[in-house]
């Protein structure tokens, strides 16, 4: 009789680690689906900074200045965009900060950047992202990435390739800081590789460049 009670209270704290061992696995899981609910963000000095997404703005890179009336036609022929005018085409660059006029979620809009990159004229097309300060910030095609010594270069232009980004150049004024370009051809876009980069470990950093616009909220009412 004494020989079952043993085995029976074996039993019960085996299923007890069993149940427990589950409850923690589900805790882990839950606290893995919340952590990627923020799924727009970067790694800055003091850890990760996290935006929400805008669907109020897009912005569009294109390979050359003179495309600028072929992109207007592609504009026109999407519904949720505004139409392209002199004002959102930013000087001295190849990129357009387009209005989306509609309603749209997260899924839509990003149904509709991918529509705009099958476009050979465009080079990439990304979303804006607020920050907590209120401002919006588009990602560019251009990540800014500093070494941990003259000798890491090697280990960049390896990294850099395998993810289809291109160095383009070196800062002038801050050494081993390199500036890199990708595409809609790259394995994703700026802030993704920036991401994937800095989660290497082997860099000091690796940044997205953002595009900042500062929306004035002011009324004057004098």
């Amino acid at each position: 009789m004494k020989q079952m009670r043993i085995s029976s209270i074996g039993g019960i704290l085996r299923f007890l680690s069993k149940t427990l061992t589950l409850l923690v696995a589900l805790l882990s899981l839950s606290g893995s689906v919340r952590a990627q609910d923020n799924a727009y963000f970067f790694y800055g000095p003091e850890g990760p900074e996290y935006f929400t997404l805008s669907t109020d703005r897009i912005i569009i890179g294109i390979y050359d200045q003179g495309h600028i009336g072929k992109i207007s036609q592609i504009m026109a022929e999407e519904p949720a965009l505004e139409r392209l005018e002199d004002y959102m085409v930013l000087p001295h660059s190849k990129l357009i900060v387009a209005n989306v006029t509609m309603d749209m979620d997260e899924e839509a809009l990003l149904a509709l950047l991918s529509r705009l990159e099958t476009h050979p004229e465009i080079s990439y097309a990304n979303p804006f992202l607020r920050y907590k300060d209120g401002t919006l910030q588009g990602i560019t095609s251009r990540i800014l990435v500093k070494l941990k010594s003259n000798d890491d270069f090697r280990l960049l232009e390896e990294i850099a390739a395998s993810m289809g980004a291109v160095i383009t150049e070196s800062n002038r004024f801050q050494r081993n800081l390199y500036h890199l370009d990708v595409d809609k051809h790259s394995d994703g876009n700026a802030l993704e590789l920036a991401n994937r980069m800095h989660e290497t470990g082997r860099f000091k950093f690796a940044e997205p460049a953002f595009l900042i616009i500062q929306e004035d909220h002011n009324t004057n009412d004098t």
